[in-house]
């Protein structure tokens, strides 16, 4: 709209997605209680978050009978290790209690870190094998839950080649976890060694750029054009009060869209691919953030990219595929599958020199 310029709009929200980080073993009409902590996410790509949730910290002294007895006895169970020392477990509790946390949740949270810790190999790191091959997300073909959780199985890969002994969990649309399974949240699981957080590579603005460069933009612009028509055929064809003569007329027209849309697609491949191996430079292990190509696929994808110097010194890009454990045979088989121009979504971290934000362990 206004000729590609961007208009200051009012905020209108957009959010069929549950709340993120609920308390599950609270359930208010069919829901999990929201906790401080909770999240909304909205498709537009912003975060709903809870500014002051009214409750009111009143101390130790206000707690139910049941609730002092349960921290006591937490309290005694993890204070003190044998030498007489605060228990790690303890320290981690306190920490999220002073978040804002129940003293059940922040003793469970503090157990999840502490048995986190626990996974790591004492070498600190997997190979290739050890940390792929279906061992990322062995349970695959178990239900749809796990044909589903590409954000999880993608950060269980970078985990496992860090050393930690771990498998994923299927997508639970009630967990805080699935989360990062939309849009630019994919990357909160990460972050930079100082504890700052991380800022993946937008990979949009970079390929227009070089389109531009390369003499291209009509070309893109009529891509774009008659992609946008394709998908609106797509969907129109769905609607059951179409006449015949309607129908073929939007059939006759998507033939005749569709030789020149996939011809046309053809010489951006050579861009996204020069664009990759720009931005994956560094030999080293990275996380992809992708929308496939828009007209016949649809949908979005978390994977890996290994970027390693050949004997020539030369940088060879491959995939790695945590969540089926059947990746692309090479780069370019990949590319032709992905949409042009990318997505905003369409992103890359490199992430094997990341830390992991344990909040979602």
């Amino acid at each position: 709209a206004h000729h590609g310029h961007l208009t200051p709009m009012p905020c209108m929200h957009n959010t069929p997605l549950p709340w993120m980080g609920g308390k599950n073993d609270y359930i208010v009409k069919g829901d999990p209680a929201l906790l401080k902590s909770s999240t909304c996410s909205c498709l537009w790509g912003g975060t709903i978050s809870i500014v002051d949730d009214g409750q009111k910290d009143t101390g130790s002294a206000d707690m139910s009978k049941l609730a002092i007895e349960e921290f006591t006895k937490k309290q005694e169970a993890n204070k003190n290790t044998k030498d007489g020392s605060i228990s790690e477990k303890f320290k981690k509790a306190q920490e999220y209690r002073k978040k804002g946390l129940s003293i059940i949740e922040s003793f469970k949270r503090a157990n999840q870190d502490v048995n986190f810790e626990k996974s790591r190999n004492k070498e600190g790191f997997m190979s290739d094998e050890d940390a792929d091959l279906k061992k990322s997300n062995p349970n695959y073909t178990k239900n749809k839950q796990f044909g589903i959780n590409c954000a999880t199985t993608t950060t269980t890969f970078m985990l496992r080649k860090q050393g930690y002994d771990l498998t994923a969990r299927g997508r639970n649309a009630n967990e805080h976890t699935d989360s990062i399974a939309y849009g630019l949240n994919l990357y909160k699981a990460w972050e930079n060694p100082d504890g700052t957080s991380v800022s993946p590579t937008m990979l949009s603005n970079i390929f227009n750029t070089m389109v531009e460069e390369k003499g291209l933009k009509e070309e893109l612009d009529l891509l774009k054009k008659n992609k946008t028509e394709l998908i609106w055929i797509r969907e129109k064809l769905k609607d059951p009060e179409l006449n015949t003569t309607e129908k073929a007329n939007l059939q006759t027209r998507d033939k005749e869209l569709r030789d020149t849309y996939y011809d046309s697609r053809k010489q951006f491949a050579p861009i996204y691919k020069e664009m990759l191996m720009e931005t994956c430079k560094e030999e080293g292990y990275y996380t992809f953030g992708l929308v496939w190509e828009a007209v016949d696929i649809g949908g979005g994808h978390y994977t890996v990219l290994k970027s390693k110097k050949d004997k020539n010194g030369n940088i060879v890009i491959s995939n790695i595929e945590p969540q089926t454990g059947e990746p692309f045979e090479n780069i370019d088989e990949m590319i032709e599958y992905l949409d042009y121009p990318p997505d905003p979504y369409d992103t890359v971290l490199r992430t094997d020199d990341k830390i992991f934000n344990k909040e979602y362990n």
